[in-house]
């Protein structure tokens, strides 16, 4: 499939895809979620989505607030609803803040690879026009935590950070864990934008390595 304008999946759709489904993006287009996408591929049969040009990248794939939020069983942690991909290859773009970008919205991103991105591999920000909850000031923001899991997954190659979270005055809970993170510039995994808002960083078990920078920065401290 090709994608040769900008494509808004619009709130209470779903954009399913299904297994060995390859997407190319023309250059700085970009794929807008704000219902909900399920990208499940398998281990043999992946999800691609790529540039049409590597000299001209897409802009990103995006989530905005009014996306469906990922869901875990309370009990099991299992995923059960809300934006998934799964055994998904990302490829290039980032001509924009990232490959992929989260706006005020949550998501799951597990057994995937995202990696050759002209900025940052996974962008997260503040949706300033549509934030849950309003607040103008620190620990304004969204109203309820927000939660964005990257788990077993490559985030490689990259020309920015790896992971990379504009997180002032925005309530959003990061879980990532048992990830392979490479970078050219930036960091790997990076929480910045001054103080404000309520969060909480659970980093486990990821394999980063680096350029002479630290591996893991937010706001106020750092560690290689």
């Amino acid at each position: 499939y090709s994608v040769t304008n900008n494509l808004l999946v619009f709130a209470g759709v779903t954009l399913t895809i299904d297994p060995g489904v390859e997407v190319k993006i023309a250059g700085g287009k970009s794929i807008q979620i704000s219902g909900e996408l399920n990208a499940i591929g398998t281990l043999n049969d992946s999800i691609i989505f790529e540039d049409v040009d590597s000299n001209t990248p897409f802009s990103f794939i995006g989530f905005t607030d009014s996306s469906e939020d990922v869901v875990f069983d309370s009990i099991t942690g299992n995923y059960q609803d809300g934006n998934i991909m799964k055994y998904v290859k990302v490829i290039g773009g980032g001509s924009s803040l990232g490959s992929i970008v989260f706006s005020s919205s949550t998501g799951l991103i597990r057994n995937s690879t995202v990696s050759n991105s002209s900025s940052a591999g996974i962008y997260l920000q503040k949706n300033t026009t549509q934030v849950n909850g309003g607040g103008g000031g620190p620990g304004g923001g969204s109203s309820i935590n927000k939660y964005v899991q990257l788990d077993s997954s490559s985030v490689t190659n990259n020309t920015g950070s790896g992971f990379l979270c504009s997180c002032h005055q925005y309530n959003i809970d990061l879980d990532i864990r048992y990830n392979e993170i490479t970078y050219k510039n930036g960091n790997g995994i990076k929480t910045d934008g001054n103080s404000g808002g309520s969060h909480k960083f659970t980093v486990i078990g990821n394999n980063i390595s680096f350029n002479g920078t630290p591996g893991v920065i937010g706001y106020g401290y750092s560690t290689g």
